[in-house]
């Protein structure tokens, strides 16, 4: 959906409400209650059970496949040879030796007391021709940028966009912080035997996240989807057959209460659209998150929903 269709999202939320204040309000307030305390379960039931099977659900079912398929695309691909492109296309005006680039990430950074990769290869720009390239906190900013964009060409090759997204975003969060991971990461791209293991580090630590929140909005969605139609059926049982007289003022409270309903329903909706914008490609995900950001109300909710899955 175009970002100029924003209003659509709010426009569904509201008539959820109110065709759920509709329909309670002519039911009366036993019968709405019935559906309103199915409706709460379900989203209680939705939220926790999907938090606590979408790990283990993703580590025996698509983790080793994860693995599998990235160990192959990082088989194709050399890291030097891919920083050196990117490094090459920031504008220094210098050409970057492969090789040189190799033998740095060959290097055993425990026989070099203070040094990086970050610093060595700094020191490397500096020396090709004997000028200082950049100020060394702005080029770092861009070398690691430049990892970021590489795992996360790696990952789109075989995963999804979303998990590509995510692991660019992990890698850059990871370097904000300082935690050291890329870092360790480093040798086990450059190891020539195999590429099992860097693809095992990418998948736990940079894509995992991804793929658990998508089992979690499934989980959730069918979840939610059973129970509140399970309490529909229910509330209908409670009829016995014949019109039955329902006062103003009940008709007041049902519809009340439907109002409370319509507010679960569009929790669901939010969730159904979540997992559609994370199951899509980039740009899909861009102009949902991009249009849902200009709503007045729906945002709100989708990000309750976000915050509560991740």
């Amino acid at each position: 959906m175009g970002e100029q269709f924003w209003w659509f999202y709010d426009v569904i939320a509201a008539a959820a409400v109110a065709v759920c204040a509709f329909l309670a309000g002519r039911k009366g307030p036993v019968k709405s209650m019935v559906t309103f305390v199915g409706c709460i379960i379900a989203l209680f039931v939705g939220i926790s059970a999907g938090s606590g099977i979408s790990k283990p659900l993703y580590s025996n079912i698509m983790r080793d496949s994860n693995v599998t398929k990235l160990t192959k695309t990082i088989e194709s691909e050399k890291l030097p040879e891919k920083v050196a492109e990117k490094i090459n296309s920031m504008g220094y005006l210098v050409t970057v030796d492969q090789k040189k680039l190799q033998s740095i990430y060959e290097t055993d950074l425990s026989k070099k007391r203070g040094s990086t990769y970050d610093s060595l290869i700094y020191s490397y720009m500096n020396s090709i021709n004997s000028k200082k390239v950049d100020d060394e906190d702005a080029f770092i900013g861009k070398l690691h940028e430049a990892y970021a964009e590489i795992i996360k060409d790696f990952v789109s090759e075989e995963l999804s966009p979303y998990a590509a997204e995510i692991a660019y975003r992990e890698i850059l969060r990871g370097f904000e912080k300082d935690d050291g991971k890329f870092n360790e990461l480093i040798p086990l791209l450059m190891d020539i035997e195999t590429k099992k293991p860097a693809a095992e580090y990418i998948v736990d630590e940079y894509t995992e996240s991804a793929y658990v929140e998508v089992i979690r909005l499934i989980t959730m969605v069918g979840l939610m989807a059973v129970i509140i139609v399970v309490s529909l059926l229910l509330s209908k049982t409670l009829s016995s057959g014949q019109d039955e007289y329902v006062s103003p003022g009940a008709h007041m409270i049902g519809g009340i209460i439907g109002l409370l309903t319509g507010a679960v329903i569009v929790v669901l909706i939010a969730a159904i659209v979540r997992l559609y914008a994370v199951m899509g490609n980039n740009e899909m995900m861009f102009f949902n998150n991009k249009a849902i950001d200009r709503t007045y109300v729906f945002k709100y909710v989708y990000d309750f929903i976000t915050n509560k899955i991740n």
